[in-house]
């Protein structure tokens, strides 16, 4: 069982790690194939604005997206009769969403419409959650992938008992494993074979990122050294723009509605540091606001290093200094007024 305790040592450690658990990091590297490609490259200490930001947050979960795309679905296949439950459904919360059952007078309306009917329907037995989309989705016209799809989204929505948290780190080991989730796999998979894993190490030496994610269980804190540990996770890079820090908030991966989660704990922890951030989707809200060149920290990968992997947006552009071939993260952004802030100069 994760403890307070636990969990206070480990929030030490993603900001901060000891050269014992760097070197567990590199062992553990080591067994996987890569490391025959692209040995061990060391560690870079984040820059001081990313330390900050590292640690352990409460994650606010809301009822997600699908679950009202599957209802809206679910009027146009089922018959008019169905209709008020439906609505029903719409109105719940989320212990309820979470907790996988009608509550209060939730449960009174659904007797309620039940008895409406002559013969009892399949969906009136009981005020579980699950037991309703079952009988719902059984006799929605609709394929048997897009049941299963619905039912699986369900299934793995996240348990009451378990208070989602999103951790904010620059541990060794959180970089190496962020691209092998538990409900997402990307090209940066350590255990993976895509060509652009190789650029996955050289994560570890460059002091404007970090990663954040939310775990799996709060058990995958107290076992850290493994892979498939997060349920949704994003990287967060480091950029300055006229005369203030910026956050870049990279494309999430994982279960889309806790990616939703993710993301907007982000931005609260960022609007908490009076931190600038961005994001694919944030769009100006008006002609009058910035386009900015964002540029990142100078950075040093030595050969036969690769560069790190970027989704878009940003591009690594190569500086000459002193003999020395340096990469800077760069790219040109649109900055709502609403976000400027002086506190992050």
């Amino acid at each position: 069982m994760t403890t307070d305790a636990t969990r206070e040592t480990f929030a030490h450690t993603l900001a901060h790690m000891s050269a014992d658990e760097l070197e567990q990091a590199r062992a553990r590297y080591e067994k996987f194939s890569l490391a025959r490609t692209v040995p061990f490259p060391g560690y870079r200490r984040r820059h001081a604005i990313l330390r900050r930001l590292c640690g352990v947050y409460p994650c606010r979960r809301s009822i997600p997206h699908w679950w009202y795309t599957m209802l809206d679905e679910l009027v146009s296949s089922c018959s008019s009769a169905d209709t008020p439950l439906i609505d029903l459904l719409r109105e719940i919360g989320e212990e309820e969403f979470y907790g996988g059952c009608l509550l209060g007078t939730h449960v009174v309306d659904f007797k309620e419409l039940g008895s409406r009917f002559v013969s009892r329907p399949a969906w009136s037995r009981s005020p579980r959650l699950a037991r309703i989309l079952q009988a719902f989705l059984e006799q929605a016209a609709m394929t048997e992938e897009g049941r299963q799809r619905f039912l699986r989204w369900y299934q793995n929505r996240g348990s009451k008992e378990e208070p989602p948290v999103f951790i904010v780190s620059a541990h060794a080991w959180d970089i190496l494993s962020m691209g092998s989730g538990k409900s997402y796999r990307t090209c940066q998979a350590l255990d993976g074979d895509a060509v652009q894993r190789r650029q996955l190490p050289a994560n570890l030496l460059d002091s404007g990122m970090l990663v954040a994610y939310i775990p799996s269980s709060l058990e995958a804190i107290q076992d850290r050294w493994t892979l498939q540990r997060m349920q949704a996770r994003c990287i967060l890079r480091l950029l300055f723009c006229r005369h203030r820090w910026l956050i870049y908030i990279d494309r999430c991966y994982g279960d889309t509605s806790l990616s939703d989660s993710l993301r907007k704990g982000i931005t609260q922890l960022l609007q908490q540091h009076g931190i600038t951030y961005w994001y694919r989707g944030l769009f100006p809200f008006s002609e009058e606001d910035d386009y900015c060149l964002a540029k990142g920290p100078l950075q040093f990968f030595p050969g036969p290093l690769f560069y790190p992997y970027l989704d878009a947006e940003l591009m690594w552009h190569e500086v000459y200094q002193r003999g020395r071939t340096y990469h800077r993260l760069q790219g040109s952004l649109w900055l709502p007024r609403v976000q400027r802030s002086d506190a992050n100069h």
